[in-house]
């Protein structure tokens, strides 16, 4: 039998900060005789009645929660269960001061962009990863843990977890001001979506390798495939028909392979793939044949009422812009002149930065094109001929399909959206 002086010690004494089994029973007694009575006493109301050990009344939520605790069980009276509850047993050895220590480092590692490892982390903290009993390094598994639970990339609601990477090329840290610049400067010069629509037509060239022997068909064929997940047993994986493709497989060429080159052309909510002769190339000169022949494509493709964009946006790539002194190429710029274009980037191309892929609308078209070959890839047989026009057909289908089930026309107005995300982005790599 417990004395009289440990039963009222154990009804007066709690951890510091929190309520007595007494003062419990008090804010029972008074929430039980506000229902009786119909008082409809608030939470602070009661709170200010009770105090917790210390000093200090409780807080509104903690009476909510007891109050709570009330109506849900009406047999509730101090130390209820206590008996149940895990009895308290040695303090952890990987705390929590040693958990936030390990989280701060591989946050702080991937603010530097350095590879976070369990092992990394157990160099750069050694302390907080070592078992002060042991000796020994912490468990991987605990390490990870604290990865998943505590680390964030700046919002604390969205917690780490192992992602695949994105496709997307990192950038170079010295661009990322000059993306920012750029943006702002172009939004300062014009920020009207509709005249980005009426007025620039966007161009790239693309290229496909049309197959001839049998050793490019193949390999044709199995990179049409991808690298995806496939339905398969385990013991058959290392099947021959289900092994990956190379990874180069399609986008070099061997003997007698054709490489075809298109080019994707985007105007006023309609998309073009126009596919050049065989003889096409890459070079200024091959660009200004493009440039000729393009008052033409946009009639064509706009109508001949209808006023033609003037203002070319295009990449700093090959054909277009001298890698080496970022230049206009003489004989695009010929043709610019003598069609009545105007290049977006300046003839010195140092209005435009080397790498804003992203911001392309045209590459926004790519991608569309490149998707619908995967889910739509013409099957190549041994006749080079033969595959042309296999192409050229499916290539024709897939302008088709872009213009009837894309919403081309939207995309046509995004550039004024996609800039102000660069810049808030910082220039930072975007999504699109």
């Amino acid at each position: 039998m417990a004395s009289a002086k440990e039963k009222k010690k154990w009804w007066k004494d709690s951890r510091k900060g929190t309520l007595t089994p007494w003062s419990m029973a008090k804010v029972w007694a008074l929430h039980s005789v506000s229902k009786m009575r119909k008082l409809d006493l608030s939470h602070p109301e009661i709170a200010s009645c009770v105090t917790k050990v210390g000093g200090g009344n409780p807080s509104q939520q903690a009476i909510q929660i007891l109050r709570a605790q009330f109506d849900e069980d009406a047999d509730w009276y101090p130390g209820k269960n206590l008996e149940a509850r895990k009895r308290p047993g040695p303090k952890p050895l990987f705390t929590q001061q040693k958990k936030r220590c390990v989280a701060e480092c591989a946050m702080a590692m991937a603010r530097r962009s350095e590879e976070v490892t369990v092992e990394a982390v157990q160099a750069r903290a050694p302390s907080a990863c070592t078992n002060p009993e042991t000796g020994e390094v912490f468990d991987k598994a605990r390490i990870l843990n604290v990865f998943r639970t505590m680390c964030h990339d700046g919002d604390p609601k969205d917690k780490w977890d192992m992602q695949h990477k994105s496709h997307k090329t990192a950038l170079e840290p010295r661009l990322l001001p000059l993306r920012l610049a750029w943006a702002k400067r172009t939004l300062a010069w014009c920020d009207d979506k509709g005249w980005y629509y009426r007025h620039c037509v966007w161009f790239d060239p693309c290229n496909t390798i049309v197959p001839k022997g049998p050793r490019a068909v193949f390999n044709h064929r199995q990179a049409g495939k991808g690298r995806r997940k496939i339905w398969s047993s385990k013991g058959s994986l290392q099947d021959n028909n289900k092994l990956s493709a190379s990874k180069h497989g399609g986008k070099q060429m061997n003997s007698g392979d054709v490489r075809v080159w298109w080019f994707v052309v985007l105007a006023r909510g309609v998309v073009r793939l126009k596919v050049m002769g065989r003889d096409w190339e890459q070079t200024g000169y091959g660009m200004a044949h493009f440039v000729d022949g393009l008052d033409e494509l946009l009639e064509d493709m706009l109508g001949a009422d209808v006023s033609k964009p003037r203002w070319c946006f295009t990449d700093r790539g090959p054909g277009f812009y001298n890698s080496l002194n970022g230049e206009i190429v003489g004989a695009y710029n010929a043709a610019l002149v003598r069609n009545g274009f105007r290049p977006f980037a300046g003839v010195e191309g140092t209005r435009q930065p080397a790498d804003i892929a992203d911001f392309f609308l045209h590459e926004t078209v790519v991608s569309w094109v490149r998707n619908w070959f995967r889910k739509h890839p013409f099957k190549a047989v041994e006749d080079v001929q033969a595959n042309y026009t296999l192409f050229l057909n499916r290539i024709q289908e897939c302008e088709q399909h872009i213009n009837e089930h894309y919403k081309v026309d939207e995309l046509c107005k995004d550039a004024v959206m996609r800039l102000e995300k660069l810049r808030d982005k910082k220039g930072a790599r975007m999504s699109f």
